[in-house]
């Protein structure tokens, strides 16, 4: 592959089927999902008294609770207590012990909910990521204990410092990049650059028609044997042809309509969690009123959200990681503007199954474009 994000299609093609792979590098580990959710659980032990950080820590996926078990904590105050209790102790042991007898404690902790179940880090090898998701906690609980033991930080210390590491635009220092988890029987993901030198038995290279564009000189000479009419030869034109009756095609199958139907569902349970914590609070009219006002376009409602200082933690965290598809739902609508009314097929698609429709449709455009000027 060329570029990291190759890299990560691939992988995510790979657990489909379930054939194991590893990703050598491409990519600074306080970027991912896991440290995020890190990040969440060690806000929440630095205060436990704090309902809303308590409530976006058990949402994480480190917790193993489900949605439900979560929001019957309102109900259940045995279950509530449990957890309060259980975070109390965990804010003691850091202090009391340091970052890494908390974080080892936690990897080993098999109480969820009151009942026994596996220690966290099985349970997160058992997962399809499991095992890029468990060497990604144990090399940021690495970094941590390093920042805290040399500087000698305290929790709350320690959390803004993996804040600023997770916020950081600039370019990150060599400790940082993704590690390769365990390669044993497992496909290698590796960058072009990255395998220059190395030798492997078998080598399948899926992008490696992703190129330079063609030359003026070059359009003349290309050629190419179509397998679809008898490996009949076929040239420029005959190629610009077929391209376009691709697009048509997908303009007959599919439609667009409620592709972004999911995305504003997930923001409008956000609002609603958040709305409902405002009412609990008079002196907050100034936000329910803010929040009433909010413009029509998903997008353009998204970015207004953007500096909300949100009073619910676990909506935050929530519109947080809906944040993360912020581009992506910007250009599905830019292109849902100037294309939508041509999807006129009988297929309604997903958000996901649009942004790869959106993107094949680019591609397609991009290569007739290309074609056809011959620009270098």
């Amino acid at each position: 592959m060329r570029y990291g994000k190759q890299g990560q299609k691939i992988q995510q093609a790979l657990q489909e089927v379930n054939i194991p792979s590893v990703v050598n590098g491409g990519g600074n580990i306080f970027k991912t999902p896991e440290i995020y959710e890190l990040h969440l659980w060690l806000t929440a032990v630095t205060d436990p008294s704090k309902e809303g950080r308590l409530r976006a820590a058990l949402s994480t996926s480190l917790l193993g609770l489900s949605a439900v078990e979560v929001a019957g904590l309102e109900k259940d105050e045995s279950a509530r207590d449990h957890w309060i209790n259980k975070f109390h102790s965990w804010n003691e042991l850091w202090n009391s012990t340091g970052f890494i007898s908390l974080f080892r404690d936690f990897m080993e902790s098999r109480e969820i909910g009151g009942h026994d179940t596996a220690p966290v880090q099985k349970r997160i090898l058992s997962r399809p990521d499991g095992e890029r998701c468990l060497t990604n906690l144990l090399h940021a609980a690495e970094l941590i204990h390093s920042e805290s033991t040399v500087k000698k930080l305290g929790p709350a210390q320690l959390v803004d410092w993996v804040e600023s590491r997770i916020t950081s635009k600039g370019a990150p220092p060599d400790a940082e990049e993704l590690r390769m988890e365990s390669d044993a029987e497992a496909v290698q993901i590796v960058t072009i650059h990255s395998s220059k030198g190395l030798e492997y038995p078998i080598v399948f290279c899926p992008y490696i028609s992703y190129g330079e564009y063609l030359r003026p000189r070059d359009k003349k000479a290309l050629v190419y044997h179509d397998k679809d009419e008898d490996n009949k030869l076929k040239g420029l034109d005959d190629l610009v042809r077929d391209l376009r009756e691709e697009m048509r095609k997908r303009y007959r199958e599919a439609n667009m309509r409620s592709s972004l139907d999911e995305m504003r569902e997930r923001l409008e349970a956000i609002l609603n969690q958040e709305q409902d914590t405002l009412a609990q609070r008079p002196e907050l009219e100034e936000k329910e009123r803010f929040l009433q006002q909010l413009p029509q376009r998903l997008s353009d409602k998204m970015e207004k959200l953007s500096t909300y200082p949100f009073e619910d933690e676990a909506a935050r965290a929530a519109f947080d990681e809906l944040m993360q598809e912020f581009n992506n739902i910007r250009s599905l609508e830019n292109f849902q503007r100037r294309f939508n009314d041509l999807f006129n097929g009988p297929r309604p698609l997903s958000y996901q199954e649009a942004l790869e429709l959106m993107e094949e449709m680019q591609q397609l455009q991009e290569m007739e474009q290309n074609l056809l000027s011959g620009h270098p």
